[in-house]
């Protein structure tokens, strides 16, 4: 943690998981019966157990994902959805069937094996987006494969 200060202990980590997970179950689920209640409860083991392999795992890694990231991606899914209505209606008024897009290269900051966290984290935000989604980074070079549905730049963030 920044500042020096260390940060929770793992114990209180994993509670926080598991009982985040476990209301965010309750709040996707729309239903409350005791099998959600089962079924909320080994959903959210199974994501502590992973969560607290994954920490121990890249604990001394860099940071996977900045938070300014996550803000500008969602506004992006609003902008893309925009964009996904007008190629549609762009396609039905034209009566075009065919495969629409483009498929690029980018460069990216997650090469190297220490960097598959950053590479998991770019691809899951980037696809965020109803315009863009990240087909492959590559672990040698970090250069990620993308298609977009119109090229847009922002739309790829964090790309």
């Amino acid at each position: 943690m920044a500042g020096g200060r260390p940060g929770p202990r793992p114990e209180v980590r994993a509670t926080l998981w598991w009982v985040l997970t476990f209301a965010l179950w309750w709040l996707l689920v729309g239903s409350w019966s005791p099998w959600d209640a089962l079924w909320g409860a080994v959903v959210a083991t199974v994501v502590t157990v992973a969560a607290v392999a994954a920490g121990r795992r890249v604990a001394g890694t860099t940071s996977a994902g900045r938070p300014g990231e996550l803000g500008s991606a969602a506004l992006q899914v609003v902008l893309d959805f925009a964009v996904l209505v007008a190629a549609l209606v762009t396609a039905v008024a034209r009566g075009d069937r065919g495969p629409v897009g483009r498929t690029m290269t980018r460069e990216t900051d997650a090469g190297g094996p220490d960097a598959a966290v950053r590479r998991g984290w770019i691809t899951l935000v980037a696809t965020w987006s109803p315009n863009a989604y990240v087909i492959e980074v590559d672990e040698v070079t970090g250069r990620a494969l993308v298609h977009d549905l119109r090229p847009w730049r922002r739309s790829e963030a964090p790309v």
